[in-house]
């Protein structure tokens, strides 16, 4: 996210920091540069950071503006995806599956 007309790739993932869930997405410009690493506890407001970022140097080297009020950052996450929002859930399932059954031995 240095360089104006080079592709980033933007790895996201859902982590779990003390019982919750925080959005992460690691950006690497390519291999040898060190990536970048943005944390936020949720999708839209971990791609604002981004998108921020992105629309700054846009500007700073006089190219088109990006319309970041539009994007948005459950899209971006890719969150409405079916596969994921199954996965997702499912996850979401066995979380609490767990916790009663742990809780209810106690």
């Amino acid at each position: 996210m240095h360089h104006p007309n080079r592709r980033c790739a933007y790895i996201c993932s859902i982590i779990d920091i003390d019982n919750k869930s925080m959005f992460r997405i690691r950006v690497q410009e390519n291999e040898y540069e060190q990536e970048q690493e943005f944390l936020e506890s949720t999708a839209k407001g971990i791609w604002y950071k981004i998108v921020n970022e992105i629309d700054f140097l846009r500007r700073k080297h006089g190219l088109v503006k990006m319309f970041s009020v539009f994007v948005s950052g459950e899209d971006l996450f890719g969150l409405p995806v079916k596969e994921i929002c199954q996965n997702r859930n499912s996850s979401v399932r066995k979380k609490i599956n767990l916790g009663t059954k742990y809780n209810s031995s106690n």
